[in-house]
């Protein structure tokens, strides 16, 4: 898999703001109390599906294997999404109530044991059937779960200027690309590779879109 790319200014404004619409206006936001305090569901919505599609152009919307539009209050712990090899995830910001950088930190490490989520001490223990977290795992990574493992702890300057959450969660990456999270930017990048919110101020919200497409044709 090629290394994250970053598309700078790829939806307009107006793109951006009809999403965050269509969100908003939805009745089939569904809510819940993990990261992500409601999303909207793609996968199953041609409407988004083919727009998406349209205004990016580089894949069809046959390809989407899976999307939504969330809404998050907290900084997602260190996680992988892929469920199989060649399949791309866009990250898409739309907008947040608070005036900080928000960023995205993707690792270079990528997943032996396909989507798992790492939890910290921090973050309270709940029963995986009903935290909408797969394959939670309470500890730091480890090395049979992701590939190239340093065996070494996270750089503690890197750490301090775009991490949260215990450093110790994070023994063992390498830092790849950190993406600023910038309405109208869209991050591609390998599902498979471990990936997490960076810093994020507490109470606040942010709005965004997820969406994961199928290996390209050659």
């Amino acid at each position: 898999m090629t290394k994250s790319r970053i598309m700078k200014s790829a939806l307009s404004t107006d793109d951006v703001n009809w999403l965050i619409k269509t969100f908003n206006e939805s009745e089939d936001r569904i809510y819940n109390e993990t990261s992500y305090t409601s999303w909207l569901d793609i996968e199953h919505n041609d409407l988004i599906k083919n727009w998406i599609a349209d205004k990016l152009e580089f894949f069809s919307a046959e390809q989407i294997n899976t999307g939504f539009i969330y809404e998050m209050n907290t900084a997602y712990m260190p996680h992988c999404d892929g469920t199989k090899d060649g399949q791309l995830q866009l990250n898409i910001p739309l907008e947040r109530s608070y005036e900080e950088k928000q960023e995205l930190v993707i690792f270079e490490q990528t997943t032996k044991v396909g989507p798992i989520t790492w939890i910290d001490a921090y973050y309270p223990k709940r029963d995986e059937k009903t935290s909408g977290l797969n394959n939670l795992f309470y500890g730091p990574i480890l090395p049979y779960q992701v590939n190239n493992h340093t065996l070494q702890h996270i750089d503690i300057d890197f750490y301090r200027n775009h991490l949260m959450r215990s450093p110790e969660i994070y023994w063992g990456l390498t830092p790849e690309t950190v993406f600023e999270q910038i309405p109208g930017d869209v991050l591609v990048f390998d599902p498979n590779a471990v990936h997490c919110t960076g810093s994020m101020p507490k109470n606040q919200n942010k709005l965004g879109m997820v969406v994961r497409i199928d290996e390209l044709p050659q």
